[in-house]
């Protein structure tokens, strides 16, 4: 049996011991993309485009208006992060983001 996210091991009132998959909704894949936009891929496989053009007049998104810096895009604790601390967390993507249908060949 394959587990994803966290695995949280219950005691069941027998006395045996089965685990409990509790979701992870943090960002496991992403890429920069033209426009101030990301593609992301979140743990549980949803897939989408996230644009933070919205964002870039605001506070200290501004600075990712520069494209080398937006570029230097990460993952840091499942959220997409940026050098200086702009952050957008995995519960903002999944509600804002293009979702993308996934092809199964």
């Amino acid at each position: 049996m394959t587990y994803t996210g966290i695995q949280v091991i219950l005691n069941i009132k027998n006395g045996r011991d089965r685990y409990e998959d509790i979701m992870f909704w943090g960002v496991k894949t992403f890429k920069p993309m033209p426009g101030y936009k990301v593609y992301v891929e979140i743990e549980d496989g949803r897939k989408g485009i996230f644009d933070l053009n919205p964002y870039l007049d605001h506070g200290v998104f501004r600075e990712l208006r520069d494209a080398n810096y937006f570029n230097q895009v990460g993952i840091l604790f499942g959220a997409v992060t940026w050098p200086h601390d702009q952050d957008m967390a995995p519960e903002t993507l999944l509600a804002e983001m293009t979702p993308l249908l996934s092809i199964k060949s």
